[in-house]
C-alpha cells in the first residue's frame, strides 16, 4: 500500500477541497440572502393579513354564534370562543411582530410616540365601543361591517399595546 502522496495528488486533493469550500460558501450565502428576501417580504405580508383578515376573522367570530349552540357571552356580549381564541392567538402574534419593527424603525422617537400611543389606545377603544352600540341598538350599519370595524379597532388595542411594551423596554 502506498501512502505517500505525489505532488499531483494533492494538488487535486487542495483543488477538491478549495471547491468543496466554495460550494459550501455560496449555498451558505444563498441561503442566508433567501432568508433575508423572505423576511422582507414577511413584514408587509403581516401587515396585509393583519389589516385584512383579522378583522375578517373576529367578525366571523361575532356572527357565527347564530350558528352555534355553546356561545358564551361576557358583559352581554355574544362569540364563539374557539374562533375568537384564534382570532386572539393570530393577532397578538402578527401584532408582536409589526410592533418590533415599528419600534425598531422608529426608535429615535419613541418618547414621542409612548404618549401619543395611550391617545390611539382611548380612540381605539372608543371606536370598538361605538361599533358595539351601534351592531346593537343604532343599527347605521350592517352587523357584518359594525363586526369588522370592532375587530380591527380591537386588533390595532392590542398592536397598540404591545408596542407599548416594546417602546418602554427597548
Amino acid at each position: 500500500m502506498n501512502i505517500l502522496f505525489t505532488q499531483v495528488d494533492i494538488v487535486k486533493i487542495h483543488h477538491k477541497m478549495r471547491s468543496i469550500s466554495l460550494f459550501s460558501v455560496i449555498i451558505i450565502a444563498f441561503g442566508l440572502a433567501f432568508s433575508k428576501h423572505i423576511s422582507l417580504f414577511m413584514y408587509p405580508l403581516g401587515a396585509i393579513l393583519f389589516y385584512v383578515y383579522l378583522p375578517i376573522l373576529y367578525a366571523t367570530s361575532r356572527i357565527n354564534v347564530l350558528h352555534h349552540k355553546k356561545e358564551q357571552e361576557v358583559l352581554h356580549i355574544k362569540f364563539y370562543a374557539m374562533e375568537l381564541g384564534v382570532w386572539l392567538a393570530c393577532t397578538c402574534f402578527l401584532a408582536f411582530v409589526l410592533s418590533h419593527l415599528f419600534s425598531d424603525l422608529v426608535s429615535h422617537e419613541l418618547k414621542h410616540l409612548y404618549h401619543f400611543t395611550y391617545f390611539l389606545i382611548f380612540i381605539g377603544l372608543a371606536g370598538a365601543i361605538l361599533c358595539e352600540l351601534d351592531a346593537n341598538k343604532l343599527h347605521l350599519l350592517s352587523k357584518k361591517v359594525d363586526y369588522r370595524l370592532q375587530g380591527r379597532f380591537l386588533s390595532f388595542e392590542v398592536f397598540f399595546i404591545i408596542f407599548l411594551f416594546f417602546s418602554m423596554n427597548h
